[in-house]
């Protein structure tokens, strides 16, 4: 992979769009027992739910928290960092707010929207496993103050590098990128989970775009195969083959229990 490890090194670095496209409309909504699930309306709002997902997603869920992103609030780097994530999801058109009865944020569903860009060189044939890795062999042997943030902006070149390669194969305008869905441990009953989903996925293929799912976990994965009428499974790396270490300690093998990282997305 010595090929690929100098073109990786040569793409780091954050270029992802922050572009829009409200393919829900601006009243999207769907409620059960007492809970609402809607589309971001105003840039108030934005703020409201980019923070909320700030302390409470970038602090609970494992794998961000590992990559020390919780550390937003004290290293300037890691913040700059989770703010570009957070701005490329507020801003997409597409992101919604949970709330519980009263309008109390109580979870947030994020969505970034990538335009087909005819002028990007996708790199083919270059696994999940053999990205994440390279990236590893990459941080480490520059040994920079921040590998996390680098390894993640290289991960994050595999979503847009993904996102290209599916739209050029199914002759797509767009992609919709699904990267966190969260609920405060309260409200998680009640399908809302699956009515956004399914939602977005609907939209996005009337569009004439294609969804892209992040799935962190098996049982994620196997959830995103029931709600898609027409899933297709594009990548998966266990947990068990990431190499990224990270302070001496191997940051991602920890969660093999929970099987993999798997790219779903959907036919027509």
């Amino acid at each position: 992979m010595r090929g690929f490890k100098e073109v990786l090194r040569a793409r780091r670095g954050w270029r992802l769009p922050c572009d829009g496209r409200p393919i829900l409309g601006d009243k999207w909504s769907a409620s059960s027992k007492g809970v609402t699930i809607s589309v971001l309306r105003d840039e108030q709002e934005k703020k409201d739910v980019a923070e909320y997902m700030k302390e409470k997603f970038y602090n609970a869920a494992a794998i961000p928290a590992s990559l020390g992103l919780n550390r937003h609030r004290e290293c300037d780097v890691t913040r700059r960092m989770v703010d570009r994530e957070v701005n490329l999801f507020v801003n997409s058109g597409i992101s919604c707010a949970v709330r519980e009865g009263g309008g109390v944020l109580a979870g947030g569903a994020f969505f970034a929207h990538f335009p087909r860009n005819k002028d990007y060189e996708v790199i083919r044939g270059v696994s999940m496993a053999d990205w994440h890795n390279t990236a590893a062999e990459i941080v480490a042997e520059e040994g920079g103050q921040f590998p996390a943030v680098a390894w993640r902006e290289f991960q994050y070149e595999h979503v847009y590098n993904l996102c290209q390669e599916r739209m050029s194969a199914v002759g797509a305008d767009f992609a919709v990128y699904y990267a966190i869905i969260y609920f405060d441990p309260g409200v998680r009953a009640g399908g809302l989970r699956h009515a956004v989903s399914k939602a977005v996925e609907e939209a996005v293929l009337a569009q004439n775009g294609t969804p892209l799912v992040l799935c962190t976990f098996d049982a994620l994965t196997d959830a995103c195969l029931k709600t898609f009428a027409k899933p297709v499974v594009l990548d998966r790396v266990a947990y068990s083959d990431q190499k990224l270490v990270l302070n001496g300690e191997p940051v991602l093998q920890k969660y093999s229990d929970l099987g993999g990282i798997t790219f779903v997305s959907a036919d027509k």
